[in-house]
């Protein structure tokens, strides 16, 4: 039995390895399960068959990785895609600047080219997207909100 699976029983009240759980009412059967990968076919197709969702990290995926694992996501019949770990800092801090160099994918840039962004990633077929700010700033990530 997989470690997923194990999770699945004990959250469905049934005894594991000598115990058990007592969920709450409108708890059994635990909380959806998003399976983080973004460059691994065989895990995509995991999320997409044995999961509630992917999520791969816009931090560590490139466009191309994105792309590739959308197609083999939804081809392994995935219906939600979430991604993750996508900076923010749209007036381009110069904090910022060491972040931009490695996330990949990121909206660490000037508003109009945000949109742009944003804009692709949805048309790659994400349903969620996951925005972060290091500097803190949650009027940007509102402000994202506008963009879409």
């Amino acid at each position: 039995m997989s470690s997923l699976d194990t999770m699945r029983v004990a959250w469905a009240g049934q005894t594991v390895n000598g115990g058990a759980l007592s969920p709450w009412p409108g708890c059994r059967g635990g909380p959806p399960i998003l399976l983080g990968a973004w460059r691994s076919p065989r895990w995509i197709t995991y999320a997409a068959k044995e999961c509630q969702g992917w999520t791969p990290s816009g931090r560590y995926s490139s466009w191309e990785d994105l792309e590739a694992g959308m197609r083999i996501y939804r081809d392994a019949g995935g219906t939600n895609a979430v991604l993750a770990n996508v900076a923010i800092d749209l007036a381009e801090r110069p904090e910022s600047a060491s972040l931009a160099e490695v996330a990949h994918v990121s909206l660490i840039c000037p508003p109009d080219e945000a949109r742009r962004r944003l804009k692709r990633i949805e048309e790659l077929g994400f349903d969620e997207i996951l925005l972060v700010s290091h500097a803190g700033m949650l009027e940007e990530i509102e402000r994202a909100r506008d963009f879409v």
